[in-house]
């Protein structure tokens, strides 16, 4: 029996367990991060169910979970206490993902770092406002990837030859040039006082922040191949570990040795989803381990913090009935909202309106000439839309 999907781009842990929005059914979940356990949280008021990739960066902060929508449209926050969720509009829709390039809290505020522009978003947790940071990103194009370090952002663009240094406490910028050409950079992390930046071929540079000289410490001879490209990287330990995009492999820079190593002990009933996106896209922590979202395998992935060990976890998935349970009704009232705005035409976050229609259309309480699924199921049969 094929194994059934069950993915999500990214997650934040919270009260001892990873949270997150799956991609199938468009729900909020949470596991628990040794057993695997999972299940998802109740219907909360105001939710917008929508499917597919739709989360980039999650983070929580006091019992409540913030979200960017992939798409660069909302900021989503989910209120567990009182299920209830809202919506904050951000305007960062400038391409269908890939929009932002960090989420970082400092205090009680947030901020948003979009890639596309050369601004900073400062969310105010108290009331959910949404300001524009003075002067923001001033010399830095298209800010690709960034770490943090204390109260630091090092910020990396796609293509340059610099880097910069915000400072969240005063909204500070510091631009240092490179002295080299960093092109197809898609992650960073900071490590015994040094930046290290991989780019999409496997190429990794370390770059001395006291000095301020950049090196080209390895190359993982991926041929600058799409099909063998990479995308992500954790230190762990005196090690560099790289997560595969469109490629297959695992590899593990030994910094003490220089020793690069492929990853092969992987559970005996590993796999990775036929998907053409990322294999690994973000990730969370605790104080011992990095958590790697379920976005293409089927086990999370833990990282030990201390020593780099990689420790599979098999998750255990909800019924079917536990999943509709949740979802039906917030279908359901999505499809009304649509209907009592005069609105029949869906895009692609709304791929299950057939069988939502269908369902709303054998509703006893909806059995009448106005029938609104009955309306829909008639209008996508005509159009052949779906």
């Amino acid at each position: 029996m094929k194994e059934e999907k069950f993915l999500f781009s990214n997650c934040t842990f919270m009260n001892n367990e990873l949270f997150f929005v799956e991609i199938q059914s468009g729900l909020l979940a949470k596991m628990h991060p040794i057993n695997g356990d999972i299940a998802y949280c109740d219907e909360m008021e105001g939710y917008i169910i929508k499917f597919g990739d739709v989360i980039d960066f999650i983070s929580s902060y006091q019992g409540k979970i913030y979200a960017l929508e992939t798409s660069g449209k909302n900021l989503v926050i989910f209120d567990l206490a009182n299920s209830r969720c809202q919506y904050r509009e951000l305007n960062c829709c400038y391409q269908a993902w890939g929009n932002f390039a960090a989420f970082e809290r400092y205090g009680s505020f947030y901020y948003i770092f979009p890639r596309h522009e050369k601004k900073v978003f400062r969310v105010n947790t108290n009331d959910y406002e949404i300001t524009e940071v003075v002067h923001g990103l001033n010399g830095i194009d298209k800010p690709q990837c960034c770490c943090r370090t204390g109260n630091t952002i090092w910020i990396v663009p796609e293509n340059g030859e610099v880097i910069g240094e915000y400072h969240l406490a005063d909204g500070k910028m510091k631009v240092y040039g490179l002295k080299a050409v960093i092109e197809n950079a898609v992650d960073t992390v900071f490590m015994n006082g040094n930046l290290y930046i991989l780019n999409q071929f496997g190429l990794i540079y370390r770059w001395d922040t006291e000095q301020k000289e950049v090196q080209k410490i390895t190359a993982m001879e991926t041929e600058h191949l799409v099909e063998k490209s990479v995308c992500r990287m954790i230190s762990a330990g005196n090690k560099l570990i790289v997560f595969p995009s469109l490629g297959e492999d695992i590899r593990i820079l030994d910094l003490v040795t220089g020793e690069m190593e492929i990853y092969q002990d992987y559970p005996a009933d590993f796999c990775y989803q036929e998907l053409r996106w990322s294999k690994y896209y973000r990730n969370c922590e605790d104080e011992n381990y990095y958590y790697l979202a379920m976005r293409s395998g089927n086990y999370l992935l833990k990282v030990c913090k201390a020593d780099g060990r990689l420790l599979w976890i098999k998750p255990a998935i909800p019924s079917r009935e536990e999943k509709m349970k949740i979802r039906n009704p917030l279908m359901e009232k999505k499809i009304y909202s649509y209907a009592s705005s005069g609105n029949l035409i869906f895009n692609e976050s709304d791929v299950e309106i057939v069988s939502l229609a269908k369902t709303a259309l054998v509703r006893d309480h909806m059995k009448s000439k106005d029938c609104i699924g009955k309306k829909i199921y008639e209008r996508i049969k005509r159009t052949d839309e779906f």
